[in-house]
């Protein structure tokens, strides 16, 4: 399945593979921070449906065993 991606993801992508800290957190970023500080960790993403070009995706996180 392809994925498009638009300017702000591909500087997104551009900013991580080259290890610059970007100015202020992303969006990215903060669900990350926030997964690593419950515990977290990702199972995995299930991509529902896709829309006007725009993926509905459900994200499954264990915490302590419970998804």
């Amino acid at each position: 399945m392809p994925i498009w991606i638009g300017p702000c993801e591909a500087d997104a992508i551009t900013i991580e593979l080259q290890e610059m800290p970007p100015q202020r957190p992303l969006t990215h970023d903060l669900l990350k921070s926030m997964i690593r500080e419950l515990g977290g960790k990702v199972v995995h993403i299930l991509i529902r449906d896709l829309r006007n070009d725009v993926y509905y995706a459900r994200i499954v996180i264990d915490v302590a065993g419970r998804q």
